[in-house]
């Protein structure tokens, strides 16, 4: 798959659209049971991403199941979930471990490992409470807030002033 970059959700869709993974729903849609039913149904049969486009009490339509395979994060990250997840667990440096999904007897393994090795599950916690102060602070928050507004106001050639 080519790697493709979106600079917004609606790119993301246009996309999806352009390749079929969108069905659009234009009949009328109770938002409290039946449209949370029929988006469920869909992605557990790895169907596409849906666009309800009449959404009862809505103003607007609703795009429901966008990442809901794993061929669509692909395409939204550009690569796979896996190797996204490896790398920021390697950049965080704090020694944690990485389990695949679906896979209990290794999961149990791993924690049996570290209930036996109170050093290192001391090491682990401590290093991920650092990181996470470090980089899930309000104050880090807000600074990566204000970046995504400033470059997003950059690539609209600063249509505000």
């Amino acid at each position: 798959m080519a790697k493709k970059q979106f600079y917004d959700l609606r790119e993301y869709i246009t996309y999806l659209e352009k390749i079929g993974d969108v069905k659009h729903i234009k009949a009328e849609v109770d938002p409290i049971l039946e449209l949370s039913e029929i988006a469920d149904r869909v992605v557990k049969e790895g169907g596409p991403a849906l666009i309800f486009e009449n959404v009862r009490g809505a103003s607007f339509p609703l795009a429901i199941n966008l990442f809901g395979t794993e061929e669509r994060v692909e395409i939204a990250l550009g690569r796979k979930p896996r190797d996204v997840g490896e790398e920021l667990v390697d950049s965080l440096d704090a020694g944690l471990i990485l389990v695949e999904p679906g896979k209990p007897q290794e999961l149990a393994r791993v924690i049996i490992d570290l209930l036996r090795d109170e050093p290192k599950c001391r090491r682990i916690g401590q290093n991920a409470r650092r990181l996470v102060k470090e980089r899930f602070s309000w104050e880090g928050i807000c600074q990566k807030t204000v970046e995504v507004y400033e470059n997003a106001r950059r690539r609209s050639g600063d249509c505000g002033k």
